[in-house]
């Protein structure tokens, strides 16, 4: 030590001993002990230890461990160094600070800020097992004292060798025993990991301690450059004891601006190929960070005090990792060179989409490689070679890449660089894999570009199409063998190379098996044949020599020719090329081969075109050869109807007959002969007219682009009529009667373009002949038109046929109602009494048991009144014999048993007192708990099944329809409207449809229906198959349609279970703490609630397209709303829709699935579904080969679960879904989106009992007090969310405003105030009722009157007049329509009014421009229209201001109005009745846009009929009775009606005037009118489905 040195020493070490008084200090004591105890592995001081001895450049180090300390040795030429304790701050920032200085100093260390340096925090961990460290080298030797206090040691350490550090640590510690010290230090020397790796000096670290002993050395080769990357391959040696272990690398280097060096490591097995291994990150040592990654890598990273964690937040770690991942990626073109890339390199880079590091930290890795891989010709191909992106194909397994060699791939890639990638990987065989190099689609719903490759190739639907004969033609025989030999392995891919000319003839051409023609297989290819002069084409008998190539050519189905072989490849080509005919030898070729095969529908249409069909006709007696379509069978009727017409073509039997002489065959030949088309009907042939000459003359609509005009005319008609006879008449009479649809031959078309391509129909020529001809013969012997008499009035010998009468235009008939064709049926006055008097008695004992039904009240019941009801029953019982069981019964009709009678119907009404006793005592269960606690829940979820119809779960349920209509054009869905009672939405849930198609003449035909959707009171059904031509055409016969299903499945109570499954949630007390976190969604009407949602979707799957959603919908109509919202926003998205199809538009989509996998899942991103599934629908899953199921609310992969209509939803569903899906996955989003003030769930209880419960309207946003759309008044937990959407873009102002004063606040924009057109303009002469946007119509209330009266239809209601007169309004309307398209939504409270509504306006055939819909307003939640007549009238027994009144709820009003795009009508009885909400929405409309008119009813009366008081004087109401018959009615509405049922007929009256307005009659002969005297009948509305009071 010099002098200086000794002066700076003596300074620091009085500097240090103030410090460590003031460190001493009881307030300073924590500073010491969380410097010492930063490290949670203390003996980590080690690596500290190497490092400085690494900084001193030493080259060697070692430990000795003694029972009394630690010696540390190393050969590091730089020594100890003393500054001036004055200067520490300024030497520290010129890196001049003595090591002695920062030894013993705290957080004063020499280090920069990404080297280790000397002696840091890091060194003071040896405080914890010693308090007074020694250092001894060549100039100093010193111990420190209190923690930081230097003090000089007299003598040096015996033993250290020239140049030598030496650390010794004595165990000192008084908190830490020798031994225990002892134990920690060994097990830490044992335990280092590569601690000379990445030092640059150090090579050399050896211990010992006792008995044991150990050492890590580094042996390096000459480091190579690669532009700036330095690479060697090192060796690691490690022995502990006589254990030695070596490790292999390659390690990559490069620096930093600031000279740091960073290094990645892949590490080598014992074959010098590189093997992945998995170590936390390196800054020179390990630390604690995880990578992921299966190498190594290092670098300077900036340390957390510990030493064990990297600083996310700095800059400089995370430069770092992004230069990591770079020198990562740069290093596999090295690693190609050297030869070390090849398929098992998946093994080494990260391709699992998974966490790389803590939070990602490690991520760039994987992005970084991927896009090397993507950029450089660096993929492992077939053969030791590589290739390139573009030129990259992976097969789907590796037979096929090892089948087709590269260059076969390149000729049928058409891509000369093309080769086989990964050959020895399978596409199929790891999920991860193939999603990191493919990752595409060619969805064209979800189309995206491979990752890594051009493209994936398979064998069946890629390579198969790419295969063509001139690359068969190039292969060798011993190729085609192993070709063969691999399809032959493969027996699901044979059916598609059949076709396909994989084979080679014997001229050495490829050609294929089989032809396929109409679906059929022809051979085309045959075994050779012994005639050398054959014609067919035969396979090289080279090929046939070897053993499994010819057993495959064999099983293929390749044979030597037969009879139809001949004909398809010999006698068919030669009418192809107007070749030689033999029309005779033909002939009787293809009758045989038809005759003898069974009868082929294939085989006919391969020849029905051909002309081989020998005819003549009565202009010559020469035999011809034609086309069978174009010719006649010589029936007597054809003979005699085409006698006027000499060039007609006939089959000529004659030349048959004489080759076919047996009348069994002759029979045979006739049905062979109208197989191929010969005519039985005279052909309806259709022409061009000229479209400029026939506009005018039709009024047909003007085209701004081409026009075409095609007319109808039945062949020989013009000639028959012109020569007519009772004969002839009577044969077109008949011919008439067998077309199936005789709207094709009575419509001509017009194919215009006016803005976008339409079509109208307009008179067809045989029409106008048929109409306008006397060719009919009447009762008087005179030729007569069809519109001079009545079909009852032609002569005998026509049959009778509505159709025909309709069409034809007769003149009317009286129709006898059903109930007088039933009358009818009787022979005398007498039977008919006796039927009459029989139905009167079975109608009265039905009322009577219905009324028994009803009788009951509201008042509340006790549990032990019912409990001794039902004691005394059971004492009833006791004393009657018990029923029959079903063994005794015979079937003989037994005498009259009163004891069996009673005791029958003791034991049914014991069953209905227990339950209602359960009901009362679940309803105190409910009372008795805190609401929305799980108890609460539980008990009200008993209470529900106790309402469900399990019993009749098996039973057959039917409705009838008026009509059917098509859908849409593929014949797939079709409409029924006019139905028989109330459809309920719980029908989309049923199973085992069957629609029977009843007809006019009493005839069935049953049709298979896959599924159903509601709209409104119609039903859209859809066949999986389309339905036949021949069912179409008799659409217009159908009397009525019948559909029956089975109901919809017990899903309360299967909810109920899954609930109450522990397994599946958990039980809480408070809801409010329990739920978790919720993100509301509040849109009021026409907001845009669904594509806010969908928009969401949208975006978040943009930022991470691996995102999984479920939504969840209360209607199949509101999932399929979502669905369509996706597609339109990004047809991309992956969605699926669990559901039979319930849409047609989407149903083309294939987005429909019954079934779904844990596999597909993985792909999918959206998953759609009614939340009634969640608890019942169960994942198909696949683990290490065995199937299993599970639950889909078990699936843990849905990052976003959204109920949409969230507040229409039943709460017991929503409850358990966000409990249930919470449990399994507590990261889950949940959105929440509805509206509280819409439609609230429906409850499955009677209205009568509902009224004792007050959760009837029970939702979501009620349970958590969220029921204000005011954000003053919103009050939402803080883990919570909400999002209120402001601005309706579907009403007019005048009427979005009227609902949003009503329910939200006045706090709606209306977004056609400024940025959308005006409302759509009315027809003038409409505006003589209807002028405002807001109409408001007084309609008569009068119970005295039956008109006027409001009616009981078992538990609903309905008000006549109310019905009649806005059916009047809309049929006027259509009538003075100008071809516009409108929407019109009749919306009623109660289901009677809206059936009535729906039935009446199918009655009277309104066009297809106006498209009218009828429902309650619950099933009008979601719809909009252009016009909107809300029929607001009260029920029978409420009539205003009742809490449980239906009107006396605000979201009736509130959802009625808002379904009005551009006209509001309102309906109610203002006068006899005050509405609070009725006269809320008027003041409103006064308020904002000036005075209401309120009209009056007859004032529209008078308007449209020129008569105010014109329903009421011209309808009949009387009471229904048991037996109803009457005939055609001299009153327009005739009505029967009781509490059960309805009938009207409706009558047109002639010539009815209205203020300059003249209303038509039907009874004018229109085209296609319905020619049935004026009378329509509205068929009797049944709804004794009717769930009582259900809402």
């Amino acid at each position: 030590m010099t002098e200086q040195q000794q002066i700076w020493f003596d300074k620091l070490a009085k500097d240090r001993e103030d410090s460590a008084k003031t460190l001493e200090k009881p307030s300073m004591r924590g500073i010491k002990n969380s410097v010492v105890e930063k490290y949670s592995d203390q003996a980590h001081f080690i690596y500290e230890l190497l490092q400085n001895a690494n900084d001193a450049k030493a080259t060697k180090s070692s430990f000795q461990l003694t029972t009394d300390g630690l010696y540390f040795r190393h050969n590091g030429e730089i020594l100890f160094s003393v500054s001036n304790p004055e200067t520490e701050d300024q030497d520290k920032e010129n890196n001049t600070l003595g090591h002695i200085n920062s030894i013993t100093a705290i957080a004063n260390s020499n280090k920069t800020e990404s080297s280790i340096g000397k002696f840091g925090v890091g060194f003071k961990a040896v405080f914890q097992y010693t308090e007074t460290p020694h250092i001894y080298d060549p100039y100093f030797q010193f111990r420190i004292d209190r923690f930081i206090v230097p003090v000089k040691l007299d003598n040096d350490l015996a033993d250290r060798q020239k140049d030598e550090t030496v650390f010794y640590f004595p165990f000192n510690k008084a908190e830490m025993s020798a031994e225990k010290a002892h134990s920690d230090i060994l097990e830490k020397l044992k335990k280092l990991v590569f601690p000379t790796l990445f030092l640059s000096n150090l090579q050399e670290v050896k211990w010992n301690a006792n008995s044991d002993a150990g050492e890590y050395t580094k042996k390096n080769n000459k480091p190579k450059q690669a532009d700036d990357i330095t690479y060697e391959k090192l060796e690691l040696y490690q022995q502990i004891g006589l254990q030695q272990t070596k490790e292999k690398l390659y390690l990559f280097s490069r620096s930093t601006e600031e000279n740091h060096s960073y290094s990645i490591g892949f590490f080598l097995d014992e074959k010098d190929k590189l093997t992945p291994k998995q170590f936390s990150a390196f800054c020179f040592f390990p630390t604690k960070e995880t990578t992921n990654l299966n190498f190594i890598l290092h670098a300077p990273f900036l340390l957390t005090d510990s030493r064990e964690g990297i600083h996310r937040s700095k800059e400089h770690n995370t430069k770092m990792v992004e230069l990591l991942s770079q020198l990562a990626a740069d290093s596999l073109l090295i690693l190609k060179e050297l030869k070390l890339i090849d398929d098992e390199i998946l093994d080494i880079i990260p391709y699992k989409n998974i966490e790389y590091g803590h939070n990602d930290f490690f991520d760039d890795f994987y992005q970084k490689i991927k896009q090397k891989l993507k950029t450089e010709e660096i993929l492992p191909a077939k053969d030791k070679t590589f290739a390139s992106k573009r030129n990259a194909y992976w097969a789907d397994s590796p037979d096929l890449a090892n089948l087709f060699s590269n260059e076969q791939l390149a000729e049928l890639v058409k891509n000369e660089n093309a080769k086989w990638v990964f050959s020895t990987i399978g596409r199929t065989r790891d999920k991860e894999i193939t999603d990191y190099i493919d990752g595409g689609s060619e969805r064209s719903w979800d189309r995206k570009e491979p990752n890594l490759i051009k493209s994936n190739m398979d064998f069946e639907n890629k390579i198969a199409d790419l295969i063509t004969s001139n690359f068969i033609k190039n292969q060798s025989n011993e190729w085609l063998h192993k070709f063969y030999e691999y399809l032959s392995e493969r027996k699901s891919y044979q059916d598609k190379f059949k076709t396909k000319p994989i084979f080679k003839d014997i001229q050495g051409n490829a050609v294929a098996a089989f032809e396929r023609n109409n679906e059929e297989l022809h051979g085309i290819l045959f075994l050779p044949l012994d005639e050398a002069s054959s014609t067919y084409k035969t396979i090289d008998p080279e090929l046939l020599k070897n053993k499994k190539t010819k057993e495959f050519i064999e099983n293929l189905g390749i044979k030597k020719p037969s009879l139809k072989d001949e004909i398809y490849n010999n006698i068919l080509p030669l009418y192809e090329k107007d070749g030689e005919i033999d029309t005779e030898t033909h002939f009787k070729k293809f009758f045989t081969y038809w005759k003898n095969a069974g009868r082929p529908e294939e085989f006919i249409s391969l020849i029905e075109d051909k002309e081989f069909v020998s005819y003549k006709t009565n202009e010559d007696e020469t035999t011809y050869r034609g086309i069978a379509n174009e010719i006649y069978y010589p029936t007597t009727d054809l003979v005699k109807y085409f006698e006027s017409k000499p060039d007609t073509k006939f089959v000529d039997l004659d030349d048959y007959y004489s080759f076919i002489t047996e009348e069994k065959e002759q029979q045979i030949l006739k049905d062979f002969l109208l197989k191929l088309g010969v005519r039985v009907l005279p052909i309806i042939y259709k022409r061009e007219l000229k479209a400029y000459e026939e506009r005018s003359k039709f009024n047909l609509s003007y085209s701004t682009g081409n026009s075409e005009l095609y007319d109808k005319y039945i062949d020989g008609s013009k000639e028959l009529i012109k020569n007519i006879d009772f004969e002839r008449s009577k044969i077109l009479w008949g011919f008439l009667l067998k077309y199936s649809d005789l709207n094709i031959i009575f419509k001509a078309t017009h194919k215009y373009f006016y803005r976008t391509h339409r079509e109208e129909y307009f008179n067809s020529s045989e029409f106008t002949r048929l109409r306008n001809s006397k060719w009919l013969l009447s009762h008087n012997g005179e030729f007569v038109t069809p519109s001079e008499i009545t079909i009852n009035e032609l002569a005998d010998g026509y049959d009778s046929n509505s159709e025909l009468e309709r069409l034809l235009g007769f003149k009317p008939s009286v129709v006898l109602t059903e109930t007088e064709r039933i009358a009818s049926k009787f022979e005398s006055e007498e039977e008919a009494e006796e039927a009459r008097k029989a139905l009167e008695e079975k109608r009265e004992k039905e009322k009577r048991k219905a009324e028994r039904k009803t009788s009951g009240t509201n008042t509340s019941v006790d549990s032990e009144d019912l409990e001794g009801a039902i004691e005394s029953l059971e004492n009833l019982s006791e004393s009657v014999s018990k029923p029959k069981t079903e063994k005794e019964k015979t079937n003989k009709l037994p005498d009259f048993d009163e004891d069996e009678e009673l005791a029958k119907g003791i034991e049914d009404l014991k069953k209905q007192l227990e339950i209602k006793k359960s009901r009362v005592d679940l309803a105190a269960n409910i009372n008795n708990s805190v609401k929305h606690s799980y108890d609460w829940f539980n008990a009200y979820l008993q209470l529900l099944t106790t309402y469900g119809e399990k019993q009749d779960t098996q039973k057959q349920k039917s409705i009838s329809f008026q009509e059917i209509k098509p859908y849409k054009a593929d014949n797939k869905y079709f409409l029924l409207c006019g139905a028989s009672s109330y459809i309920s939405p719980e029908i989309e849930n049923a199973d085992d449809f069957k629609v029977s198609l009843v007809f006019g003449n009493g005839n069935r035909e049953n049709i298979t229906v896959e599924g159903v959707s509601k709209k409104g009171q119609d039903l859209l059904i859809y066949c999986r198959e389309p339905l036949t031509g021949n069912t179409l055409s008799r659409f217009s016969n159908i009397f009525k349609v019948e559909i029956n299903f089975t109901p919809v499945i017990d899903l309360l109570d299967r909810l109920y279970k899954a609930f109450t499954n522990d397994n599946y949630i958990d039980e809480w007390e408070t809801i409010q703490e329990a739920i978790p976190s919720l993100n509301f969604i509040y849109g009021p009407p026409g907001t845009g609630k669904t594509t806010t949602l969908c928009n969401n979707i949208n975006d978040i799957l943009a930022e991470n397209p691996n995102t999984k959603f479920l939504v969840l919908t209360p209607t199949n109509k509101a999932a399929d709303v979502v669905c369509k919202k996706l597609q339109d926003i990004n047809p991309n998205i992956y969605a699926v829709r669990l559901s039979r199809p319930t849409d047609p538009e989407l149903e083309e989509s294939g987005i429909y699935v019954d079934t779904l996998d844990n596999k597909s899942l993985h792909n999918i991103n959206v998953v759609t579904s009614t939340i009634h599934r969640l608890p019942y629908f169960e994942i198909n899953g696949e683990k290490d080969g065995e199937i299993f199921e599970y639950k889909l609310f078990k699936h843990r992969n849905f990052d976003y679960v959204i109920f949409d209509e969230a507040s229409m939803t039943g709460l017991h569903y929503i409850t358990f879904a966000i409990m249930a899906l919470f449990k399994t996955n507590p990261n889950t989003n949940f959105i929440v989106a509805g509206d509280p003030k819409q439609i609230p769930p429906v409850i499955e209880i009677d209205e009568k009992e509902l009224e004792n419960f007050d959760f009837q309207d029970e939702n979501i946003y009620k349970m958590m007090n969220l029921e204000s759309f005011n954000p003053e008044e919103q009050i939402i937990r803080e883990i919570d969310t909400i999002q209120n959407l402001d601005k309706q873009y579907r009403s007019i102002p005048k009427i979005g405003q009227l609902f949003s004063e009503l329910s939200y606040s006045s706090l709606l924009k209306h977004d056609r105030e400024t940025n959308r057109k005006e409302s759509k303009q009315l027809p003038e002469k409409f505006k003589n009722l209807i002028s405002s946007n807001v109409t408001f119509v007084d309609i008569p209330l009068n119970q005295d009157n039956s008109i006027f009266k409001v009616n009981k239809l078992f538990y609903s209601s309905y008000h006549t007049y109310c019905a009649i007169l806005v059916s009047e309004i809309i049929r006027y309307f259509d009538e003075i329509n100008e071809k516009e398209q409108w929407t019109i939504g009749l919306i009623a409270p109660y289901k009677a009014q809206a059936i009535l509504l729906n039935k009446l306006i199918t009655s009277y055939g309104i066009s297809e421009n106006v498209k009218v819909f009828s429902d309650t307003v619950h099933g009008f939640q979601g719809d909009e229209c252009d016009i909107v007549f809300f029929v607001c009238n009260p029920n029978n027994y409420f009539y205003s201001g009742h809490e449980k009144a239906l009107l006396s709820k605000e979201y009736i009003y509130n959802v009625a109005i808002s379904r009005a795009k551009d006209y509001l009508i309102v309906l109610h009885p203002y006068t006899a009745i005050s509405n609070p909400f009725i006269n809320k929405i008027g003041h409103s409309y006064k308020n904002n846009f000036g005075n209401t008119k309120i009209l009056n009813a007859k004032d529209i009366e008078k308007a449209l009929f020129n008569d105010e008081n014109y329903i009421e004087n011209n309808s009949y109401v009387s009471g229904h009775d048991n037996v109803n018959v009457f005939g055609l009615s001299e009153m327009k509405y005739f009505i029967k009606a009781n509490d059960t049922a309805i009938d009207i007929q409706l009558r047109e009256l002639k010539d009815l005037k209205t203020n300059g307005l003249t209303v038509e009659s039907n009874l004018k002969q229109t085209e296609f009118a319905n020619q049935n005297g004026g009378l329509k009948i509205v068929g009797k509305i049944d709804l004794s489905q009717f769930e009582k009071h259900k809402k």
